[in-house]
């Protein structure tokens, strides 16, 4: 019975995350929603049935497959470069600080690396279930990210713009 409530919290956590416009509201609420039902509830050891998370991660792939158009290649040709160039430097400057991340905390490799790439709050999530490293500590860092992204960038579009 438990895992039906975990997955009901979830799914309303999850809406009303979305309904708040919350960045990756779905995937926040839903977090959020089940920390706060663990805190309260004496069934701390949940788990979810096999094939659960691997349902989840197709169901990702769809939602992001889906998503192409067919401009994507045209668009794809005119920003290689400079992609190419970006992706560079971003992932080694990730490199470089999930390697200070790993030394002066002592997490595995997998949760440093993963917590330092830039990318999607889901995807990271994913990664990190399939990777298995702590979960916990990849999304929390990436939400810090995207919440500071969605206070800071307004702002300095804001500033830029003038």
């Amino acid at each position: 019975m438990g895992v039906v409530y975990l997955i009901g919290v979830g799914l309303i956590g999850g809406i009303t995350g979305h309904k708040l416009h919350i960045p990756a509201g779905g995937m926040v609420g839903a977090i959020i929603a089940i920390i706060l039902y663990k805190q309260i509830s004496s069934e701390q050891a949940l788990s979810l049935p096999p094939g659960f998370v691997l349902f989840s991660q197709i169901a990702i792939g769809i939602a992001i497959g889906a998503s192409f158009t067919s401009d994507f290649f045209k668009q794809l040709k005119a920003v290689m470069l400079p992609a190419c160039i970006a992706v560079f430097l971003l992932l080694s400057l990730s490199g470089l600080i999930a390697f200070l991340l790993k030394h002066f905390t002592g997490l595995d490799t997998a949760t440093a690396i993963l917590s330092m790439v830039p990318g999607g709050l889901t995807e990271m999530g994913s990664f990190a279930l399939a990777f298995d490293a702590k979960t916990t500590v990849v999304l929390t860092i990436h939400l810090l990210r995207i919440l500071a992204i969605t206070v800071l960038v307004p702002l300095i579009l804001v500033f830029v713009k003038k």
